[in-house]
């Protein structure tokens, strides 16, 4: 597990890092354009989920602590609030 584990202060992890946030803020953007879409909307919907989950599981290569409880119930409240 240690070798897939980003290291912290790594730049190839921080450029990865952060362009992948910024593809997942992408996503929700055009989420919120075709919203009523149906296929695209799914689809969309589905890759900003994956998104949201490598974004939020390469925090380790950034910061030395991990906020996954935090953003699972930001996650889950944002869903919510979303429905």
């Amino acid at each position: 597990w240690d070798i897939v584990r980003p290291i912290l202060g790594e730049t190839f992890s921080e450029v990865i890092f952060y362009f992948i946030g910024a593809l997942n803020l992408t996503c929700i953007l055009a989420l919120q354009g075709f919203k009523d879409r149906y296929p695209l909307n799914y689809l969309l919907l589905a890759l900003t989920t994956v998104m949201s989950g490598m974004f939020w599981g390469l925090t380790r290569g950034v910061t030395d602590f991990t906020l996954h409880f935090q953003i699972l119930a930001i996650l889950g409240f944002t869903m919510c609030g979303a429905a």
